[in-house]
């Protein structure tokens, strides 16, 4: 696998999303909602860009390349303004599942969010039955910390939900 590069989302690339946005089977374990029309996807993105226009530099979000290769999106939000907590998020398009990507992305991500947005903690949500982001979680040295019975919902699915953390401190050890 080459480098993979996180280039900042604008208005034009709502194309791109919409190939995940409209994608059912990939977005069944996330908050993201299915997105029908491409025209509808254009307007998403505007609302996108307008949620992260006044968040935390650096966090995205961001589409994620492997050379000129479209791999999937991702970002980093702000979870707890007073303990400098932040969670990483990625989607990954289907073909490109298995081949490393959210691992490299989730430990871009992590880093990121120690090294110029000043956390204290890296968060990340993910569905016990989505054994995949599960291992990309731990491969980033990420730790499960809480289990949450059933507490997603969403597109007909209830799952319990897993709550993984690392702290500043932990990264800094594993580094």
């Amino acid at each position: 696998m080459r480098n993979v590069s996180l280039i900042p989302i604008e208005h034009g690339h709502y194309p791109l999303l919409f190939r995940l946005w409209n994608n059912p089977h990939l977005i069944q374990y996330t908050y993201h909602q299915y997105t029908a029309t491409l025209e509808l996807a254009e307007a998403r993105i505007q609302k996108l860009l307008s949620n992260y226009k006044h968040a935390q530099p650096d966090g995205g979000p961001y589409l994620i390349f492997d050379a000129h290769t479209f791999i999937g999106y991702c970002g980093i939000d702000q979870a707890d303004e007073t303990k400098q907590t932040f969670e990483l998020w990625y989607i990954i398009a289907m073909e490109h599942h298995g081949k490393g990507f959210g691992s490299k992305v989730a430990e871009q991500l992590r880093d990121i969010a120690f090294e110029k947005m000043h956390a204290v903690f890296v968060v990340a949500d993910v569905v016990r039955n989505n054994g995949a982001s599960i291992r990309v979680l731990e491969k980033a040295k990420l730790k499960c910390i809480q289990e949450l019975p059933l507490e997603f919902n969403r597109n007909g699915i209830t799952a319990d939900l897993l709550k993984y953390s690392i702290s500043k401190q932990d990264w800094l050890i594993a580094h």
